[in-house]
């Protein structure tokens, strides 16, 4: 494992009470005396919030959606609207159980036992992975990219990852214009599409990568495509959307297979 991926173990399992008294103070103290540690873990912790507000809000999205069915299904038939009050109120509870969850409150107040949800895992996993892949294309040596182009991908990719979606789309815009086939960048739009519900928009700029064999988040953009067809009405977008979640399970990275595995389950 990386210094790095072990630092950023180090800080969920402070963030998460995991560490045991001697190892919270060894890392208090780290804090408060080195400041290169301190200003990391700071940034890491907006960029854990980043993704719980993205989540927080797809949560929104969905519960609403699901409650207006279920008004429209009661209004529709006579016996069911006379117990409208009691459905309004078993889908409110479950909306703010849904709500809970997607906030992490849940999590916090139940300690031991701990876990993030998947898409939490898979996000962080990709954080992980695109910084591994920009340090690299700073390497000695590795002359895939100017310096200046470098620059300007990675001051967008870290407005994405802090959770600064609108001002992050502004910069990918303006470097796709200079760099009109940079997949990277193709790919963080199709994620800001997506967490705004923008399917159709996602989709396209996912299917752009996954045609690019270099790519190194090529898996990612798979399973993306996968959840954004699986999410359209119909069954021929989640048969369709299982045949991507099978393309990642044959990816040679197998880092999102277990994930594929179960959306497989899921919409099969």
């Amino acid at each position: 494992m990386s210094s790095e991926n072990k630092q950023l173990d180090l800080f969920d399992r402070y963030l998460f009470g995991q560490l045991n008294t001697e190892q919270k103070a060894e890392f208090e103290n780290y804090l408060a005396t080195d400041e290169l540690f301190a200003r990391s873990f700071d940034v890491y912790k907006k960029m854990i919030r980043g993704i719980q507000h993205a989540e927080e809000n797809k949560m929104r999205v969905q519960i609403r959606e699901i409650m207006n069915k279920e008004k429209s299904y009661l209004n529709s038939h006579k016996t069911l609207k006379k117990m409208k009050k009691y459905f309004s109120f078993r889908f409110a509870a479950a909306a703010a159980v849904l709500l809970l969850l997607s906030t992490g409150i849940y999590f916090y107040l139940n300690k031991g036992n701990l876990e993030q949800d998947y898409m939490a895992q898979v996000n962080k996993m990709e954080i992980r992975d695109v910084n591994s892949y920009m340090d690299q294309l700073r390497a000695p040596g590795f002359a895939k990219m100017d310096e200046g182009r470098l620059d300007s991908l990675q001051v967008a990719i870290e407005l994405y990852q802090l959770g600064n979606f609108k001002e992050a789309r502004a910069k990918f815009d303006t470097y796709l214009r200079i760099y009109t086939n940079d997949a990277m960048a193709i790919y963080h739009l199709g994620e800001i599409e997506m967490g705004e519900q923008n399917y159709n928009k996602a989709i396209e700029k996912f299917q752009l990568v996954i045609n690019d064999t270099t790519f190194e988040l090529k898996d990612y953009a798979l399973l993306h495509l996968g959840q954004c067809l699986a999410l359209f009405d119909g069954n021929q977008s989640k048969k369709l959307a299982v045949k991507y979640f099978k393309m990642v399970l044959n990816h040679p990275n197998p880092r999102l297979h277990a994930i594929a595995g179960a959306l497989i389950s899921m919409y099969q």
